[in-house]
């Protein structure tokens, strides 16, 4: 059996009876699948007790905000540094920037969080990540959405130079919005908002 991967890395085949594996210490519980024990995984959402490729191998859940108005929303964070750079970009599911509900203006701003989207389910998040300019990315669907988190599911990834599958065109300029958010240095703006059709004088 070729290796299962996780996060764009080659992480685990075939466990032996009675092995453990296990991944920065923690154990996971028994699989169902014929002949895959046990898998190694991070963050499994608590109703999924093993990484069941190629649907289910990529699954977390994310902490979520709550606007006034009791409406779920996640914020478009991030920002890059002299060798390195992090950023995560909120698409809706046709690949379009949301609207913003809050913008911060003031306060520590230099690679943190700068706009709050409002979510619904089949909305996109998108991770980037870069060391030198060698990227991780990470296109996660929104499948679900509680009181308190987010289910999410990763849908494309892209490590060591190549997509696991190609991303649909639709996608491509949130994608891009990421990379640029990742490598923006001391970002303290938004990169992927919908801007509004009239401007105040």
């Amino acid at each position: 059996m070729s290796p299962v991967r996780l996060q764009g890395r080659a992480l685990v085949g075939v466990e032996r009876p009675g092995a453990r594996l296990c991944r920065r210490g923690r154990h996971v519980p028994a699989g169902r699948m014929p002949g895959l024990r046990r898998v190694v995984g991070e963050r499994l959402p608590p109703d999924m007790d093993a990484i069941q490729p190629p649907d289910h191998y990529r699954a977390m859940r994310v902490p979520i905000e709550r606007t006034r108005r009791g409406y779920p929303a996640l914020w478009e964070s991030g920002g890059g540094y002299t060798n390195t750079g992090r950023a995560t970009i909120i698409a809706a599911a046709d690949g379009n920037p949301k609207k913003d509900v809050y913008v911060r203006r003031r306060g520590h701003l230099a690679c943190g969080q700068h706009a709050l989207v409002i979510i619904e389910p089949g909305d996109y998040v998108i991770r980037a990540e870069h060391h030198r300019g060698d990227f991780t990315i990470s296109v996660l669907e929104i499948v679900a959405i509680d009181e308190k988190t987010a289910l999410l599911q990763e849908r494309y990834s892209f490590d060591n130079g190549e997509w696991s599958d190609d991303p649909p065109e639709h996608l491509h300029p949130a994608i891009r919005a990421a990379r640029e958010k990742a490598r923006c240095y001391h970002c303290r703006s938004a990169h992927f908002v919908q801007q509004p059709d009239h401007v105040a004088p």
